[in-house]
């Protein structure tokens, strides 16, 4: 058995027609029971005690949560826990990040990470006074521009009254790094030394509702209008009152790595990248390996957390606009679903989507107190048979711009053709109006016959269809038994 792989340079101009990702309407998606609303984080991580700590730390504080995030810069930044980073469930060989829930809820609730955050939101003072300069300034920089259209002559107060309403709306993020390690994996060639860990992310809410803020106001409230025989017992009962948080949501990734580089840059002798030293090899790996954790965690709890979806309506078509950007994040290419609302008969009204969109690269910076004539981000339709129109109500749906294809196909091999394998990934890498662009990488088996193709395509959108050449490189490969006059009519057949 002998094997010959074949390296050929591809154009392809092959037309691809096939139906767009997405499906027309839906109707088991509910929307938010309100629009989306600014939220705020406190950033905590676990400590081990061990030398890793501080390094960890660093890439924890320079994690980003996105525009859509206020931060409250709380005392509290890490909780200490004298156990084990390393975490193998008994009987398994592969690490996990083990389940901390209950040990954090006690210590969080025990430091009164719920008060500290109240007092950082009303700019709570040594002296027990507070303001509301920070829930006037968030409450502004909240509001949309349609809330400003809504407010009228009332415009500035009734928006600075929406800063009280985000106080329910107060979150903390602790991460938990475990299992870090500098590992080798791979032989020969391919040997390699990688930065690893495990990680999770416990997102725990503040337990406030409006009952709490009346009892705030009439209890602890402290300013320069407080009778002075008053202060002293209102600022004793303040630090005394405990603020309860509560878990909302777990999440956590299995063993993550990121290659340092270190043994692959060897392996070049002197054509070998001379400017960068091992150590600063490991350093930007490990830098590396913290971006994505941060990155992976926070995508998996934004996705499935009611209160981070973003939501707002329609404001304009031709092209599609909503009054949404920077400010709550939004980026070249994040999905979008189109709801509408409609009667039935028995009377009862319905969720429908009308369609799936996409955000184009003309994203608004908002980042401004809303005045009502904020700048309008740009969205182009990819999928749906409903028609888009003013009013209906964009909701915010993560993906990953991935798609994959499975399916049946077959390799001419000079012989009798056999049916095959057919397997495809492809990503969306650029989103406009009419035009669409992806990166693929597609697998074909036949037999003894193996073909796979890197390629790159660009070309014209409709909603549901999708129509564009496309460029590649890809290396074919083919094995056989026979003498050499076999291979070479085999070969010509093949080419």
């Amino acid at each position: 058995m002998r094997t010959r792989p074949i390296f050929i340079q591809m154009l392809l101009l092959t037309a691809c027609l096939f139906p767009a990702k997405g499906q027309e309407s839906a109707q088991g998606d509910l929307l938010p029971e309100e629009r989306y609303t600014r939220n705020s984080a406190s950033i905590i991580r676990i400590d081990y005690g061990d030398s890793y700590d501080a390094d960890v730390a660093a890439q924890i504080n320079n994690a980003r949560l996105g525009g859509r995030f206020d931060i409250n810069e709380i005392d509290l930044q890490a909780l200490n826990i004298r156990e084990s980073r390393r975490f193998y469930p008994e009987g398994s060989s592969l690490p996990k990040a083990p389940d901390r829930t209950e040990i954090i809820s006690t210590m969080l609730n025990g430091q009164k990470a719920g008060q500290q955050i109240v007092a950082y939101i009303f700019k709570r003072q040594a002296d027990g006074s507070m303001n509301l300069d920070r829930v006037f300034e968030r409450g502004e920089y909240t509001a949309h521009d349609v809330d400003m259209r809504l407010s009228g002559t009332l415009k500035v107060e009734t928006v600075r009254d929406a800063g009280s309403q985000l106080i329910g709306r107060r979150y903390l993020m602790v991460y938990d790094v475990t299992n870090l390690r500098q590992e080798y994996s791979g032989e020969g060639d391919s040997r390699e030394l990688y930065w690893k860990a495990t990680a999770a992310l416990y997102l725990y809410k503040l337990n406030w509702d409006e009952q709490d803020l009346d009892t705030f106001y009439d209890n602890y409230w402290l300013d320069e209008n407080t009778p002075a025989e008053e202060k002293q017992s209102k600022k004793a009962a303040f630090e005394a009152w405990n603020i309860p948080v509560e878990l909302v949501s777990r999440v956590s990734l299995g063993d993550k790595s990121v290659s340092t580089g270190i043994e692959a840059n060897k392996r070049l002798g002197i054509l070998g990248d001379k400017k960068k030293t091992d150590e600063q090899r490991l350093s930007e790996a490990f830098a590396e390996l913290h971006q994505q954790i941060c990155s992976d965690l926070n995508y998996k709890i934004e996705k499935q957390h009611e209160d981070f979806v973003v939501t707002t309506p329609i404001t304009s078509i031709r092209p599609i606009r909503a009054k949404i950007g920077t400010k709550e994040d939004v980026k070249h290419g994040l999905r979008f679903y189109a709801y509408g609302f409609k009667g039935d008969s028995d009377g009862s009204i319905k969720l429908v989507r009308k369609g799936i969109l996409r955000a184009t690269k003309n994203v608004a910076d908002n980042r401004i107190v809303a005045t009502g004539e904020s700048p309008e981000s740009e969205f182009t339709k990819i999928a749906g048979y409903g028609r888009v129109v003013e009013g209906l109500t964009l909701v915010e749906k993560k993906d990953l711009n991935l798609s994959v294809g499975l399916g049946f196909n077959s390799i001419p091999q000079g012989m009798a053709v056999n049916g095959g394998f057919h397997a495809d990934i492809s990503y969306e890498n650029h989103t406009r109006k009419g035009f669409c662009a992806y990166t693929s990488l597609a697998l074909n088996l036949d037999g003894s016959a193996m073909n796979g193709i890197l390629s790159y395509g660009y070309g014209l959108r409709i909603p549901n269809f999708e129509i564009y050449p496309f460029a590649g490189i890809g290396v074919d490969a083919y094995s056989f038994e026979g003498d050499d006059a076999f291979e070479s009519s085999d070969l010509n057949a093949y080419v």
